[in-house]
């Protein structure tokens, strides 16, 4: 029972997190944040924007789905939410998770995960995807097949649509708020 609340209190934890780089996303996008001071003029914007940590353009690009990359969070601070999503303290080689925003209310959060050999990134990927359905968190579970690729899918209540695979070492997780989340899909996962 008492593992229970705790899986519980960690998808609450996943969801605020979620929440708040939403928020943060969406503050950043229109120039100012709660409590901070107006925003930058133009001509010294430059100067005073926050820059992203450095992460590989290769699986990061500035622009991807219509969307640009407004913030990442690697190494322990990514390993953190990671391991919230998988509900374990989970060993990877490499985490990114990458916030993406779109013009209105389109987003898009990737969880990168990269494993040590493919067959731990087997084993967390059955570890998330046995959970996942049981998780008050997400509704609607279920496989897609998309341009060949098979993805488990779920909802969550905030109007985001996951998907969410395993591709060699690597297991992924996208969250997708977009009129029609399929198309960012194919857009993003040939990238990993």
């Amino acid at each position: 029972m008492e593992r229970k609340y705790l899986r519980a209190i960690g998808i609450i934890a996943l969801i605020l997190t979620l929440v708040m780089l939403a928020y943060t996303m969406t503050a950043a996008q229109l120039g100012r944040r709660s409590g901070s001071s107006p925003a930058p003029s133009p001509a010294n914007a430059a100067s005073s924007q926050t820059q992203a940590p450095q992460v590989d353009t290769k699986l990061f690009p500035q622009q991807l789905a219509g969307m640009s990359l407004a913030n990442a969070v690697t190494g322990s601070q990514a390993e953190q939410a990671i391991n919230q999503m998988h509900g374990a303290d989970i060993k990877v080689q490499q985490a990114v998770v990458a916030m993406y925003q779109g013009n209105g209310n389109d987003q898009l959060v990737i969880y990168y995960s990269e494993a040590k050999n493919e067959q731990d990134a087997a084993a967390l990927f059955k570890s998330m995807d046995q959970k996942v359905p049981a998780s008050k968190a997400f509704q609607n579970y279920k496989s897609v097949k998309i341009d060949g690729r098979e993805y488990k899918s779920v909802t969550s209540s905030d109007g985001m649509q996951h998907f969410y695979w395993l591709t060699g070492k690597r297991v992924m997780w996208v969250g997708i708020i977009a009129a029609n989340p399929a198309d960012v899909l194919k857009q993003v996962a040939p990238l990993y």
